[in-house]
């Protein structure tokens, strides 16, 4: 239809502004039959929908209603009422004197359940999903398991998080998600809305329809449809590879990330030693994923930074060279298809599969273009040739003036690929938080480390906190698990349970004096935030342990 009617204003010599609109009108009958053809649409209320699914959820929560529709605060966590001590334990951690770090641990478990929400909705989103109800169903389930889990491994039915804490944290994550949940309908919406797709292809169709009241040529409008969409396709595959160029540039030339998680620690070990910054080091010991993951992020970035001239070269010769693929493809399926007398299907098909190896391509997008009379391919070879070039020109132009190279143009960033190839398992020592060494997360057999730590970084003070676990576990001594009033002997720590039947810890003599050092050079910082006295407890020797010689042995 447009292109008969643009035929047919092409022998009227229009000008631009008299086609287009003509164009405009055309567009209007046709959003105005695609319109009336659609069913009408379901109005969905996402703050609505969440908000009944928590009603009930927690309806046997006081005061519900209100805390639901009116929470907007910051959630907090509290101690008096989002912890639940049995009279027993109370009484034991008075007399014993002992600090259960409320706050400690209702913050990590806190900051754990936010982000394994906010990567739930991150999955989501990515999956390009409709929202329905399954989404908090999911959510909530998770929120429960999470709190089943950390009271497992770290309590003994001594002590609880109150169902206030799982209303209250499931409330505030929900009600917060709901602009998300949101966006991802609307982007649903618009991605399978007829008319939604159809306003996407205005442009498109528009500058189609003034090419042929042009007198265009089907191999020029078939060229001209062909390249703009190819254009993003080639872009996307040039700046993957380019990904991958700095992912393996990264490799060779930053030792920190030229070896395994255990060679990539030692360079995290030595880079908090020259910082001397305690509050790095808590992160380091009580959220490794997390400063692993900003460690190599920082570095990333750095180095896009610093070399971002070298990487324009490298993302414009990328660029070329896909557009020489393209060019040496398009000759190669001209010469098969010509020997075969076929016609646009033919050349479509060939020339889709030869590039798939190379960039993304969706043969469906090229329907409009397939019945073109395109018998003159050497004509056709030609004008891509031509109009390849114009998009390499218009990269390399956008390419320079850009400063900085844009990591988002990526689809996976490059300290995205390096975390996961240097990822592993996550288990931390219940004893001394020594990270497990096995490079597959998730494994089946037992957690265990090369080198444990002396407990004293665990925070556990009502145990000689210079002891190292290897000697523990060949040791007399007895150990009572977090809130729990029944004592373990070390040398059966299994008999404790979760977490401490799923670690292996032989006894040797293996100890770095890396964290004897710490020790040394925090001592006060310790003693402030575990609230316990070190004095006398620290050998004499560890005092003369220089950074130097424990930098040495991290090599």
């Amino acid at each position: 239809m447009s292109r008969d009617l643009a035929s047919r204003l092409k022998k009227q010599k229009l000008s631009d502004e008299k086609a287009k609109e003509e164009f405009d009108r055309l567009w209007e009958c046709w959003v105005f039959r695609v319109s009336s053809e659609l069913p009408p649409e379901e109005q969905l209320d996402i703050r609505a929908t969440v908000q009944n699914i928590l009603l009930e959820k927690f309806k046997n929560q006081g005061d519900v209603l209100n805390k639901i529709v009116n929470r907007e605060k910051m959630f907090q966590f509290n101690k008096k009422k989002h912890i639940k001590q049995s009279w027993a334990s109370s009484v034991w951690n008075r007399v014993t004197s002992q600090d259960p770090q409320w706050e400690s641990h209702g913050n990590e478990l806190t900051q754990q359940i936010q982000r394994a929400v906010n990567q739930y909705i991150n999955r989501r989103e990515e999956e390009k999903v409709d929202f329905n109800d399954n989404f908090i169903h999911e959510i909530l389930g998770e929120i429960k398991k999470k709190i089943t889990d950390y009271v497992n491994q770290f309590f003994t039915g001594q002590t609880i998080f109150t169902k206030e804490y799982e209303f209250e944290l499931s409330v505030y994550l929900c009600t917060t998600a709901v602009p998300r949940f949101e966006k991802i309908h609307t982007a649903f919406r618009r991605a399978n809305d007829p008319l939604t797709y159809l306003e996407s292809k205005r442009d498109q169709y528009l500058n189609c329809f003034m090419s042929f009241c042009k007198g265009a040529s089907s191999v020029t409008f078939f060229v001209d449809f062909l390249c703009r969409c190819l254009k993003p396709a080639i872009q996307q595959a040039a700046c993957d590879k380019t990904c991958i160029q700095i992912t393996d540039e990264m490799k060779s030339n930053y030792p920190a990330f030229s070896g395994n998680r255990s060679n990539l620690e030692n360079h995290i070990l030595r880079h908090l030693a020259e910082q001397k910054d305690f509050d790095s080091y808590m992160e380091y010991i009580n959220h490794p994923k997390g400063y692993f993951e900003r460690f190599i992020r920082e570095r990333v970035e750095r180095y896009c930074r610093d070399n971002r001239d070298q990487l324009r070269r490298m993302l414009n010769t990328n660029l070329s060279d896909l557009v020489q693929q393209v060019l040496t493809v398009s000759t190669t399926v001209t010469a098969a298809v010509r020997e075969r007398h076929a016609g646009a299907i033919l050349w479509l098909d060939e020339f889709c599969a030869a590039l798939s190896d190379h960039m993304v391509l969706h043969r469906q997008d090229y329907r409009n273009i397939e019945n073109e009379d395109i018998t003159d391919l050497q004509f056709l070879r030609e004008t891509m040739a031509g109009s390849l070039w114009e998009i390499l020109e218009n990269f390399q132009k956008e390419s320079s003036s850009t400063p900085d190279l844009d990591l988002k143009m990526f689809r996976r960033r490059p300290d995205e690929i390096l975390c996961e190839a240097l990822s592993g398992c996550w288990e931390q020592c219940p004893f001394c938080t020594a990270i497990c060494t096995n490079t597959i997360p998730g494994h089946s057999s037992d957690h265990s480390v090369q080198f444990h730590r002396p407990l004293a970084l665990s925070g556990q003070s009502d145990i000689l906190l210079t002891d190292f676990c290897p000697t523990l576990v060949c040791s007399n001594r007895t150990f009572r698990p977090p809130h729990s009033m029944k004592s373990v002997p070390y040398k059966t720590y299994r008999a404790a349970g979760e977490p401490y039947s799923r670690w292996s810890i032989t006894p040797d003599e293996s100890e770095q004096s890396y964290w004897k050092w710490f020790i040394c050079t925090f001592r006060s910082q310790l003693e402030e935030k575990f609230r316990s006295d070190l004095q006398g407890r620290i050998p004499s020797e560890w005092g003369r342990i220089t950074k130097s010689s424990v930098l040495k042995e991290l090599r």
